[in-house]
């Protein structure tokens, strides 16, 4: 396990405080028109354009748009890896023309021209003012205004054009950044190194990061969500860019740090993949030490509010499971812990006891080190929410959840109750797993 203090690790990805943004004071260029808002600018080039208003089409055009740009080869191994820097992503200017020209079919020079006039907009605020970055939200403010955005083809749409638009912010960064590739050795022990606040450590993939922060996005909870619905305050919708900007810099800048220490270091790890060296009787005779000490931990701390509700562990799960009520998560495992010996308490005890026993037998079967609890977490959660299981264990575990859940906690719908239910099981895992952390 790793014994470096959670605590000081996994603080909320996007605790950020939301500061006004500051607006740069200086003479505006003359344009022979002037438009009132953003959103001005964007209905008058829309309909001086043939065939520009959003449609399904449209959503169709971005999905395609967004398969091609990340199956090119030099994009596969991003999308699918885990390491900082070490592959040639571009997004180039033919790149930025098709998307005008072909998928949102919007005149871009007239565009960029009819943003640059409207007043709150300054030329030097590069992401706020730039036509493209713009143009992925008012497209997916199209999406939510004049489509069915419970349609799995828009809901897709939506989430690839800000995939889209994260991808073009990181390889502009890239670009910047990495004067050439770093080695792989290098980058294989930054990801090493990086603790759980890192959704990368989490999710295991930057395309898997990059639709987990679209997704965060689309949700109504966000803190932009009604900012892209209604698209009529300028300085608001300048500042979505500028904070989806600030986060991927932020992530960049934080595993930078760590490049720097292990260069000036010389630290290297071995770039094999232990998951598939290790022998099978290892892996077993692993799973089973590793289990027994998980499951009497996790069922030794669970007895008490204190030593079972950690707030770090339960910001960490809040965080992967972001539609979850945290006053109810708080409430079922609260519960938990006040529950006395007896009956009651050993319903609670098996429903710890085979989460952590489901857990432990697939990191057994798919050969996974048992001290990468961000790769473990993330897979147990896509296992947990799958619709398409049919392992009996699993299936009683979550029915039995759900009715602790109904009977302990203030929800009633099932799609609440469905999330609270896997984030429950999440926090068992991730508990179990911090042994060595709150000793």
């Amino acid at each position: 396990m790793n014994t470096t203090p959670i605590h000081s690790l996994i603080t909320h990805l996007l605790n950020y405080n939301v500061r006004t943004p500051n607006v740069a004071v200086e003479a505006k260029t003359e344009y022979s028109t002037h438009y009132a808002s953003i959103k001005n600018a964007f209905d008058e080039v829309s309909k001086s354009s043939a065939g520009s208003v959003v449609t399904m089409a449209t959503c169709k055009r971005v999905i395609n748009y967004m398969k091609l740009l990340a199956s090119r080869e030099e994009h596969l191994n991003f999308f699918g890896g885990n390491l900082m820097g070490t592959d040639r992503i571009r997004y180039f200017d033919q790149d930025r023309y098709k998307w005008f020209d072909e998928v949102i079919q919007l005149d871009e020079s007239f565009l960029q021209e009819a943003i640059y006039s409207v007043d709150p907009v300054y030329t030097d605020r590069k992401v706020a003012s730039d036509a493209f970055n713009l143009s992925i939200i008012w497209f997916v403010h199209m999406c939510m205004s004049t489509l069915n955005s419970k349609d799995k083809t828009v809901q897709l749409a939506m989430s690839e054009a800000l995939i889209l638009l994260q991808f073009k912010l990181l390889s502009s960064l890239y670009s910047n950044q990495f004067d050439k590739p770093v080695d792989n050795a290098a980058a294989e022990a930054v990801y090493s190194a990086l603790s759980m606040k890192f959704a990368l450590k989490r999710l295991g993939s930057w395309g898997e990061v990059l639709k987990w922060r679209a997704e965060a996005f689309l949700d109504k909870t966000g803190p932009h969500f009604h900012d892209i619905v209604k698209f009529n305050n300028d300085d608001r919708i300048m500042y979505v860019l500028t904070d989806i900007s600030t986060r991927i810099r932020k992530s960049i800048k934080d595993q930078y740090k760590i490049l720097d220490q292990v260069r000036s270091g010389n630290l290297r790890i071995e770039t094999g993949s232990s998951r598939i060296n290790i022998a099978g009787d290892d892996i077993i005779k692993d799973r089973v030490t590793s289990y027994n000490t998980a499951k009497l931990y996790l069922l030794d701390v669970s007895g008490n509010e204190s030593s079972f509700i950690k707030q770090d562990l339960l910001s960490v799960v809040l965080d992967i499971m972001s539609t979850t009520s945290k006053q109810a998560l708080l409430d079922i495992l609260s519960s938990m812990a006040r529950t006395p010996t007896g009956k009651k308490r050993e319903v609670v005890e098996s429903m710890m006891e085979d989460t952590v026993l489901h857990a432990f037998d697939y990191i057994a079967r798919e050969r996974i080190q048992f001290n990468d609890v961000g790769y473990i977490i993330n897979k147990m959660r896509a296992l947990y929410m799958s619709s398409k299981t049919s392992d009996p264990r699993l299936l009683s575990l979550r029915k039995r959840l759900e009715d602790y859940a109904k009977k302990h906690s203030s929800l009633r719908a099932s799609s609440a109750l469905s999330s609270v239910r896997t984030a429950t099981m999440l926090y068992f895992l991730i508990r179990a797993l911090s042994s060595n952390v709150y000793k």
